[in-house]
């Protein structure tokens, strides 16, 4: 019989320190959720105009190759041409080379135009792509957040707890450090 009445006044005293407990806010419930969002990485948050200009950056630079390689081919170009000039002494030889050399040129100018036009192309499809993908994704965030709030306000956590989960780094120490 005194372990019944020594567990029930144990308990008794654990539920009256627990309703001691001061609530958390709205405000520490939201932060909560929004840094779980963050330790998780389920949900990236990247914002739009940071994927656009990892977009137009990693597209400049492949533009910049590609102007690269044409140049280098262009130089080619010449290079074969001046060594063929140089050998010849006729000037209507030479004309003809000149032109043979420029139509060369000219194919070559727009095979790498056709590169370029194609690259502004997939950049503007992969524009829209990281603007939808990133509209998504915070709506997500915002949906993941909404859930979170109303399941702990649910259970009325404790403003202790949700200053715990605001401050770890990892999901693994949200969930297992503050209990």
């Amino acid at each position: 019989m005194r372990k019944l009445i020594a567990t029930v006044m144990v308990l008794s005293a654990g539920l009256w320190i627990a309703s001691c407990t001061e609530p958390a806010t709205g405000a520490d419930i939201k932060e909560m959720c929004e840094h779980l969002n963050k330790v998780s990485a389920e949900i990236d948050a990247t914002p739009a105009e940071e994927r656009v200009a990892k977009v137009e950056a990693d597209s400049a630079e492949q533009r910049k190759a590609i102007e690269t390689k044409r140049d280098d081919e262009l130089a080619a170009i010449d290079k074969e041409r001046d060594g063929k000039l140089g050998a010849v002494k006729k000037d209507e030889e030479k004309a003809a080379i000149g032109t043979e050399y420029d139509g060369k040129k000219a194919e070559k100018t727009a095979e790498f135009q056709g590169m370029i036009d194609k690259l502004n192309a997939d950049k503007a499809a992969m524009i829209k792509q990281a603007q939808e993908k990133a509209k998504a994704d915070a709506d997500a965030a915002k949906q993941a957040v909404d859930k979170c709030v109303a399941e702990a306000e649910g259970i009325g956590v404790s403003k202790e707890i949700a200053q715990c989960r605001i401050a770890v780094a990892t999901a693994d120490e949200y969930w297992n450090k503050c209990k």
